[in-house]
């Protein structure tokens, strides 16, 4: 995909803080995060923030196009966005945005999976354990780019998503290889940049 021309200006914003960022666990299953483990309070504020001083990022932020995670901590991300930006398009939702997969992993405390990912073997062992790659992430957001370069022109897109998939998403534009995602500083909660 060539990220020199495209048809649409692109925003990606991470979610705001949520119940497994305070309880400092991984959650990437469906079965869990599509349903539970929304906002914090603190969370909430945090986009309300983010988008307040963000509005002026867009040039027309009632007719943004928000394409968001279906995990509850994203949608509500999604939600309080529109809703701060009078936006008065409905939001759109997708798996391919989901957080990364962290296979037997998720669940698993942070620090628990850093000692593991870090460790001399950690590569090998997130493989062979079936966590998603960075080329993975890497492909299913080009699969939603290339769904809203074909339906979408001249518009203004807010992807909400997960720290892992929107790095990647970050370095692909930059034209860096999807596995240097951890090379650019890491998104904050509630955190919307231009790509």
């Amino acid at each position: 995909m060539d990220f020199r021309n495209l048809k649409n200006t692109y925003f990606v914003m991470r979610h705001g803080e949520s119940l497994a960022n305070r309880e400092g666990i991984l959650l990437s299953d469906p079965a869990l995060g599509v349903p539970g483990y929304g906002l914090t309070s603190e969370g909430r504020e945090q986009v309300s923030c983010s988008i307040r001083a963000a509005a002026r990022l867009f040039a027309q932020p009632t007719a943004l196009l928000i394409v968001s995670s279906d995990f509850l901590r994203a949608k509500e991300t999604a939600q309080i966005a529109r809703a701060e930006l009078r936006c008065s398009r409905e939001i759109e939702f997708t798996e391919l945005l989901r957080e990364r997969s962290f296979g037997p992993y998720s669940s698993l405390k942070v620090s628990e999976y850093k000692v593991i990912a870090d460790g001399p073997q950690g590569k090998e062992l997130l493989l062979a354990a079936g966590v998603e790659t960075p080329s993975a992430m890497r492909d299913r957001g080009i699969v939603v780019l290339q769904r809203l370069e074909a339906c979408y022109q001249g518009q203004e897109v807010l992807l909400v998503g997960h720290g892992d998939p929107l790095q990647v998403l970050r370095v692909v534009f930059l034209g860096m290889p999807p596995e240097s995602f951890r090379e650019i500083p890491y998104m904050r909660n509630a955190e919307i940049l231009k790509i």
